[in-house]
């Protein structure tokens, strides 16, 4: 007969067929749908050999298939693991205020500490700034030509100093204009761990040289004793610096130096495959950059945004971007910052105090300001970012220190009617935001003055800027939207 399947077996042959998973396949799904043995399957076809035999080869092929297919059906049941680099510390900050140098001094060393958020890391790196920018609308290279001469880093955990290496070398030169400026990767293995866990407390320390006027450090605007560090200046001709790579901690010796309160920050950047990484990026001005909050133990005393991520039993990772004394205009200029959206996964846009001002008559003065805000809110959404915006709070001036409303006087363009509140009433109509923040807890019986409980400066500072109780009730806002909008779970 011509027309009969072919098959091949390990230990008998059917006519001259070549061994064939399809045909194995074939054999056994016949056996199933035509209800007859294996061996009265291939009876049918000329096989005239042992029936035991047969089905025992039989069996051993069909189990090893069955097998292979649980195999398969387990890969394809398995999540994809996506590995991806995220601005991952719960205090990231950019570097802001000015590139420093003195004659005085030839060398700067500082110290300060990062928390994880977002998630455990597989590996972890640092971005270097060698841009910065003053208050102003526009992003500036302050004193373009002067880099920054990273002698040396390192990076501590669980008792273990880990050099920091920038392609390989442990110098480097960072030219002026680069924002991030990324050292090597160092694996979560380097310091005895397979991970690093969630609130894992990273140490940075770096060491810069200014051998020239050409060679300066940009500042952060944050306060070193915020992020458990310190900053020191010092001439290396007649002042020493000690135990610098010792788990101890450094120290300088000697007639020439000086502490600065600002310092330098070495962002910190996670990979990690975790499906639910959060990293939480905010835009704005001297309000959102924690101008105010006087707080400086540990975790406090970094403006809202940085005591909102406190408040969940699941802390994100947060990049504050904001700068004092800057408008909604750098929002949508600074390439620098807009290209590194890909690293978060939510972003809040707060400017508006800036472009409005102390006051403004003009009550279309906040039309601007609303056709920037949705063109970063765009940008965000571009990028893959849920998106948000803050309202404006009130802006007051008063006759007790901020004790009572009473004496609150409301600043021309904040009122109802105002530059300020038509703002905050056109952002109902922002279609790319996902959520907003109202900030409902700062605001006193009369929503456009500024709360208060009969205490001195207790929810702002000057009448602008939140003092540290006015910071920890607009956290509470802020967590309590994402609470709702995202799960991101709140501590009891």
């Amino acid at each position: 007969m011509s027309d009969y399947i072919e098959i091949k077996w390990p230990s008998h042959v059917i006519t001259n067929a070549k061994p064939s998973g399809d045909q194995v396949m074939l054999l056994r799904g016949m056996s199933v749908v035509i209800g007859d043995s294996a061996y009265e399957i291939a009876k049918k076809y000329g096989y005239p050999g042992d029936e035991a035999q047969w089905n025992a080869e039989y069996n051993q092929l069909s189990n090893q298939l069955a097998a292979l297919t649980q195999r398969v059906e387990a890969l394809e049941n398995t999540s994809v693991v996506n590995e991806k680099w995220y601005y991952a510390s719960q205090n990231n900050t950019t570097s802001r205020t000015g590139k420093y140098y003195s004659g005085t001094y030839d060398s700067y060393v500082y110290e300060h500490k990062h928390w994880v958020g977002g998630g455990d890391l597989k590996q972890i790196r640092f971005g270097f700034d060698t841009v910065a920018t003053g208050s102003g609308s526009n992003v500036e290279h302050i004193a373009v030509g002067q880099d920054l001469q990273i002698e040396k880093a390192v990076a501590i955990y669980n008792n273990t100093l880990v050099p920091m290496e920038f392609s390989g070398a442990r110098s480097v030169v960072v030219p002026d204009g680069t924002y991030d400026y990324l050292s090597d990767s160092i694996d979560a293995s380097a310091f005895g761990v397979s991970v690093l866990p969630h609130d894992a407390q990273i140490t940075v320390r770096v060491l810069t040289r200014q051998t020239s006027a050409v060679s300066r450090v940009a500042l952060s605007h944050k306060d070193a004793r915020q992020f458990g560090g310190k900053s020191i200046w010092f001439n290396s001709s007649d002042t020493s610096l000690n135990d610098f790579e010792t788990l101890s901690g450094f120290s300088v010796v000697g007639p020439t130096q000086t502490a600065r309160t600002e310092i330098a920050i070495a962002r910190l950047h996670g990979l990690s495959d975790a499906p639910d990484f959060v990293s939480i990026g905010v835009r704005g001005d001297s309000i959102t950059q924690g101008t105010g909050d006087s707080g400086f133990s540990d975790r406090e005393g970094g403006g809202w945004a940085f005591r909102a991520v406190q408040r969940f039993s699941k802390q994100p990772a947060l990049m504050n971007y904001a700068s004092h004394g800057s408008t909604s205009r750098m929002l949508i200029e600074d390439q620098s910052v807009i290209s590194s959206y890909n690293l978060l996964t939510h972003a809040i846009t707060a400017y508006g105090a800036n472009n409005i001002g102390q006051s403004n008559s003009n009550p279309d003065a906040y039309l601007s300001l609303s056709q920037d805000t949705q063109t970063q809110l765009a940008q965000f959404k571009a990028a893959g970012l849920q998106a948000g915006v803050m309202h404006l709070i009130p802006r007051t001036s008063s006759t007790d220190l901020w004790r009572t409303e009473e004496n609150q006087t409301i600043n021309t363009g904040w009122g109802a009617g105002g530059a300020a509140d038509n703002y905050n009433n056109d952002i109902a109509n922002f279609s790319d935001a996902d959520f907003v923040i109202e900030m409902s807890s700062i605001r006193g019986t009369e929503r456009l003055k500024t709360v208060t409980n009969g205490e001195p400066r207790y929810a702002t500072f000057d009448g602008t800027h939140p003092s540290a109780g006015g910071a920890d009730l607009m956290s509470q806002d802020a967590a309590v939207v994402l609470n709702t909008e995202y799960g991101f779970e709140l501590i009891s």
